[in-house]
């Protein structure tokens, strides 16, 4: 039996905590949880730290187009939570060898690949990320697409 128990959150910012102990996630980067409370039989003082790392979310690419001249368009949903979005292109499915990227923008949500070999089969994929004190907290990559070139 434990009485008394506390939650506190080492950043406001990243994760709050009600007197509960439910935690709401506020935006992007680390925070501790501590959780003190009181053991009933002998009055001793508990404490247990738990680390907690957000990071933006997934990026979702809404479609991936052939435009010709050795071009593609890449269109996805605007992320507000990151500083910029990091784009991957390769003509290997898994990324492996001449895979390429880049940083974009998080103003941008259109771009366009130039100079690819024509009627060649691309992977595109991309994920939003964020520096916070000096750390960069990326989200998980996005769900891969494809697209020939004309």
């Amino acid at each position: 039996g434990v009485s008394r128990i506390t939650y506190k959150s080492s950043s406001k910012k990243t994760a709050s905590i009600s007197s509960k102990g439910e935690v709401k996630i506020r935006g992007v980067g680390q925070t501790t949880i501590t959780v003190t409370g009181i053991l009933n039989s002998t009055g001793k003082k508990i404490t247990k730290k738990y680390t907690l790392t957000v990071n933006p979310d997934r990026t979702v690419i809404e479609s991936v187009r052939a435009v010709g001249d050795g071009r593609i368009k890449i269109y996805w949903k605007k992320d507000k939570k990151g500083d910029w979005h990091e784009v991957c292109y390769s003509r290997s499915r898994n990324f492996k060898g001449r895979a390429r990227s880049f940083r974009v923008s998080k103003a941008h949500k259109v771009i366009t690949l130039k100079d690819l070999v024509r009627n060649a089969k691309y992977y595109v994929r991309m994920r939003s990320c964020k520096v916070i004190s000096g750390k960069i907290y990326c989200g998980e990559w996005s769900k891969t697409k494809s697209v020939t070139v004309k």
